[in-house]
């Protein structure tokens, strides 16, 4: 079995990302759920404190629909304005909520007329659609006819639920707030992201929304952010990496249908050669700079390197309307890789590629204190905490076809170990 590191190359890693001031145009259409606190003004607070710009514009009426929007003057000379970056939509906070057929008549139709308007004056703007949250106790006015917003965590899921499929349906962006919401009250319940009506965002909740949108819009992490609004710096801090943890955790679920690309990648090394793995969302187009005087336009590169050393690795994603660059860090050590080899002694991994069953074998003879299996992008999938027999079965039929990296914690050390999925 031939030998490797495994780089995981997340891209929103600030520490390991060199990245330069970035404007972002966006128009906010939404009601008092925007409005309040002034969330445009607050990401634009939190941008300019991370290096960035937001030049932004809003329409926000008490109240507002998507179908007010959809018929608004000033909403739709707004939209025709300026050739915008990202327009924002915001529906009134219940209606998202209600039952399918209502959500299919009062909704559906206004969030892809709005798309279409948004679209005609310019094709490279992408659509956000702006997930609210539950209400704090759920919705008491329409609990008796309709049970599945009785509570907090009902309503949020017919929210998530409704928000991804007008993603779906007009290949737009998730922004994915009120999951954040839904993760910080999990976390910590004491956190009260809501204004005294149980509907509102408190100055909290406002804060944790302009991250998410941070992270959405400018795909990066807000962590380490120093505007802080009027919280403490603890808790500023704790919604940051709410936020992150949201956005990136499951960037799939909320980018993968817009048409804004994404550039992401791992690498496998062995030794001074390097396989570089392309996970970008909504590309077409590749330009990786491997910043030793050579490049290459291919999706799925490998390059040799003419001696050890550390590299900036730039790759640059796109596709005609948009482009995105993720920069990392890649640190060619010969003694990593010699202690790998050691690691590895004795150790094996079969088959490779797998179709189902990934074995592993001569487990006895490392002291192993767990196992893990995480995705080209970090996303962890598989955890044995206690690996006690002579060998392991772990069952992979459930994962798409793709790069893997197999984790094997020992008390010497880490080996990182790559396989593949077949179909």
């Amino acid at each position: 079995m031939r030998q490797y590191l495994f780089v995981i190359a997340i891209f929103i890693g600030q520490c390991c990302t060199l990245q330069a001031q970035e404007i972002r145009n966006v128009l906010f259409l939404g009601n008092s759920y925007t409005q309040v606190n002034d969330l445009p003004k607050m990401l634009h607070d939190v941008a300019k404190a991370m290096g960035d710009s937001v030049a932004y514009d809003s329409n926000t009426p008490g109240g507002y629909t998507f179908q007010g929007h959809s018929t608004d003057v000033t909403s739709i000379a707004k939209i025709q304005s300026r050739h915008w970056d990202y327009v924002v939509l915001q529906e009134q906070s219940q209606l998202p909520s209600f039952p399918p057929s209502q959500v299919l008549t009062d909704v559906f139709p206004y969030a892809h007329k709005l798309d279409s308007i948004i679209n005609s004056n310019y094709s490279c703007t992408e659509t956000v659609f702006y997930m609210t949250w539950g209400r704090k106790n759920g919705d008491a006015s329409n609990c008796a006819s309709w049970p599945a917003v009785c509570t907090y965590e009902g309503m949020q899921e017919q929210l998530r639920k409704n928000y991804l499929q007008m993603g779906i349906d007009n290949s737009a962006t998730v922004a994915p707030v009120g999951m954040a919401w839904y993760k910080t009250r999990l976390q910590s319940p004491s956190f009260d992201l809501w204004s005294g009506d149980e509907s509102h965002p408190s100055i909290y909740g406002t804060y944790l929304t302009a991250c998410v949108f941070y992270a959405t819009l400018f795909h990066k992490s807000p962590q380490g952010c120093t505007f802080i609004s009027t919280l403490n710096a603890p808790d500023a801090g704790f919604l940051q990496q709410m936020a992150t943890q949201t956005v990136f955790d499951s960037l799939d679920k909320w980018a993968s249908a817009g048409d804004k690309a994404y550039a992401r990648f791992s690498t496998l090394v062995n030794g001074l050669n390097v396989q570089f793995i392309d996970s970008s969302l909504n590309a077409n187009s590749r330009y990786w700079d491997f910043d030793d005087g050579n490049s290459s336009t291919l999706t799925q590169p490998s390059h040799t390197f003419a001696s050890q050393g550390v590299y900036n690795i730039k790759l640059v994603a796109g596709n005609g309307c948009f482009d995105d660059t993720s920069n990392v860090i890649l640190n060619l050590n010969v003694s990593n890789i010699q202690s790998q080899d050691r690691l590895l002694k004795g150790f094996s991994i079969s088959p490779n590629p797998v179709s189902q069953y990934l074995v592993l074998s001569n487990l006895q003879e490392k002291e192993i204190e767990y196992l893990e299996i995480m995705d080209a992008v970090g996303m962890l999938l598989y955890k044995n905490n206690s690996p006690s027999a002579s060998s392991v079965k772990i069952d992979l039929s459930s994962l798409s076809a793709g790069y893997y990296l197999l984790h094997v914690h020992t008390t010497e050390g880490a080996l990182f170990l790559p396989f593949i999925k077949a179909e």
